[in-house]
């Protein structure tokens, strides 16, 4: 039985797993100056992976504009709901 046990151990590789993604759910901005548009920050720095390192954040806003690239993003948000969405990968290729 013993043996059958450790057999068992060293036979299979560890699964990868995904990227954990840390950001906030919302973020409310105001449109200080009145033009429409107003500057928002959007913060992902705390986001890992157990298993090795992350090797893009890409974010992609609803009113078809993309954001740049990074852990932390600034983009101009117009006035109402915009809803932002984040893919992180990770250095074995999986998103989260």
């Amino acid at each position: 039985m013993l043996l059958l046990g450790l057999l068992a151990l060293g036979s299979a590789a560890p699964a990868a797993t995904h990227p954990v993604v840390f950001v906030p759910s919302y973020l409310d901005v105001w449109d200080s100056d009145g033009d429409g548009v107003q500057p928002g920050t959007l913060d992902a720095s705390r986001s890992f992976d157990p298993d090795g390192s992350i090797t893009s954040f890409v974010w992609t806003a609803s009113t078809g504009g993309s954001l740049p690239s990074g852990a932390v993003t600034t983009g101009n948000f117009p006035l109402g709901d915009t809803r932002v969405q984040l893919a992180v990968t990770d250095s074995q290729g999986l998103t989260n």
